[in-house]
């Protein structure tokens, strides 16, 4: 066998060695400074061990391996606690994130050709393999020059990172001064077990929160304002304000939104449109649902999980002690839904429910309209019913949109789809947050559904409330910044929607300009306040 060389490593691959390891845990924020060439806390702790293992003893090749992939995970944590807050708006919480990784990788799955989406699994696990490696053999150059005295790779490479500590200029967005040391990975890794260790305080501090806002809600309401019509509440996914905001979104939907203004005057509706601010961006729909019938902003899974078992009394609770008979239409929902009764809803229909047996859409949905059309058919009587109605088209990855049928009578057939075209955005190579094309398509065909669901499948004064759910999970709306989405409300009689008026909505579907002055969590106590005599 030849022997092993005794020679240290070159002084460039020294070099090279020291930049990599620094640049993989002090790599900015991704997006405004994907590259940040300051001395890390995480490399300058794995040279040291490095050292001091080389100095009491060579270690084994496994200890290199270990630490390879020990840095590999440590490099994720600090992506995804930068991802996490860029498309969702929240900060990284391992303990409860983690359970949403296979949901993830079933989006992917399903929104893609299986032969693209098996090449894409093994690119992945191929390049995680690669990385390892790369990890490993950077650690291993820069011991065998500790271990030979390589010194000239190593004081070049450590001259790097003063230099880089000296030169490299601060992310347009940031004010703080520059660090003397890169401690973004080492503070990733600590948050997240911090999160875990800390689960128990933070739900005590939600149910205070809860607590607080429900004491500040009149205990019950009559609802004489409302004269026992009915109230439709429909979340449409992911239908955000930057549907108004972005110039070439606009361009799509604020002439659909005046075409279906007119559809809805046409047919006796009086409109008026507002924005709220969600608790959440990109996704988490039920915490912007939770938010908006309890009254208090639920902005993560844990506080969700603590108002479910609060006994606070929703929308739905309050209506029903009214008289109004409450219902969940859950189309989306394949499994039973037992914090449908924990939010008031006495009657839950689900995906099973429904029957459907037409081709699916995106995300494995029901189509709206289909759904919309089986509420007239089966549920909108008798009155009065509070409904909540959660769409599923515009979900992402907006891979698959349904055709519009304006001819409601065909929903008669079986399989009204059959031989319909689907206007189809494939997925390429994962890229799920930059379908803009098929995000538009698919909004468009909800709200278009929506709107003329009233119009043409109604015939009395109901009270429809539409809103999203929160901002798309889409690069574009992040961009923005915004946790804004429009709700119309709209009705045949006309002084339902005059309260709303009041409180600044805009008459018509025309998103207003601007930021949401309130929270989807201050919709409940003015509800109350108008159409709601305190008891």
């Amino acid at each position: 066998m030849k022997p092993r060389s005794r020679r240290p490593p070159g002084m460039l691959a020294t070099f090279v060695a020291i930049v990599f390891l620094n640049l993989l845990f002090s790599s900015g924020d991704f997006v405004e400074q994907p590259l940040q060439l300051l001395p890390s806390a995480v490399a300058i702790e794995l040279l040291v061990i490095v050292a001091v293992f080389f100095l009491v003893g060579r270690p084994q090749g496994v200890l290199l391996w270990g630490l390879a992939a020990l840095s590999l995970a440590a490099f994720a944590l600090r992506a995804t606690s930068v991802a996490i807050p860029w498309f969702f708006g929240r900060d990284l919480n391992v303990a409860v994130d983690a359970r949403f990784v296979p949901f993830f990788v079933q989006l992917l799955a399903n929104s893609m050709p299986a032969f693209e989406f098996a090449a894409l699994t093994l690119l992945a696990i191929g390049v995680l393999l690669a990385a390892v490696a790369l990890v490993r053999s950077a650690l291993r150059t820069v011991s065998r020059a500790v271990e030979l005295q390589g010194w000239p790779g190593l004081a070049l490479g450590l001259a790097a990172l003063v230099a880089g500590w000296a030169l490299m200029p601060k992310a347009p967005s940031t004010r703080d001064e520059r660090p003397v040391v890169s401690v973004d990975a080492s503070l990733a890794v600590v948050q997240a077990f911090d999160a875990v260790l800390r689960a128990e305080g933070l739900r005590g501090a939600h149910r205070a929160r809860i607590d607080a806002a429900q004491a500040a809600l009149p205990e019950k309401s009559d609802f004489a304002a409302l004269g026992q019509r009915n109230v439709v509440l429909i979340f449409v996914e992911s239908y955000g304000a930057v549907t108004a905001r972005d110039p070439a979104f606009a361009a799509t939907m604020d002439p659909l939104r005046t075409r279906l203004q007119g559809v809805l005057e046409q047919a006796g509706f009086a409109s008026a449109t507002g924005l709220l601010r969600s608790p959440i961006t990109g996704g988490g729909s039920w915490m912007g649902h939770g938010t908006l019938l309890a009254g208090v902003k639920i902005a993560a899974q844990d506080a969700y999980e603590v108002m479910l078992v609060s006994r606070l009394r929703t929308l739905a609770h309050r209506l029903g002690d009214a008289g109004y008979r409450t219902l969940a239409l859950m189309p989306r929902m394949d499994q039973p839904w037992p914090e449908g009764r924990l939010l008031g809803f006495a009657q839950i229909r689900n995906q099973l429910d429904l029957g459907y047996r037409g081709p699916r859409f995106a995300w494995e949905s029901l189509p709206d309209q289909w759904v919309l059309d089986w509420f007239a058919r089966n549920e909108i009587q008798p009155s009065p019913v509070f409904a909540k109605i959660v769409l599923a088209s515009s979900h992402t990855p907006f891979e698959r949109v349904p055709a519009f049928l304006d001819d409601w009578s065909a929903f008669a057939k079986a399989d009204p789809y059959k031989d319909l075209p689907v206007r189809e955005f494939p997925v390429r190579m994962g890229q799920v947050f930059d379908q803009d094309a098929g995000y538009l398509a698919a909004v468009a065909y909800s709200l278009e559904s929506v709107m003329r669901f009233a119009a043409e499948r109604t015939d009395d004064e109901t009270l429809f409330i539409v809103l999203g759910d929160h901002q798309p999970p889409l690069t574009t709306a992040r961009r923005i910044g915004d946790f804004s989405v429009p709700i119309h409300v709209f009705s045949r009689a006309r002084e339902l929607i005059e309260p709303f008026e009041a409180r600044g909505y805009l008459p018509g579907l025309a998103v207003p300009p601007g930021t949401a002055a309130s929270g989807m969590e201050d919709f409940l106590a003015g509800f109350l306040a108008d159409f709601g005599t305190a008891k």
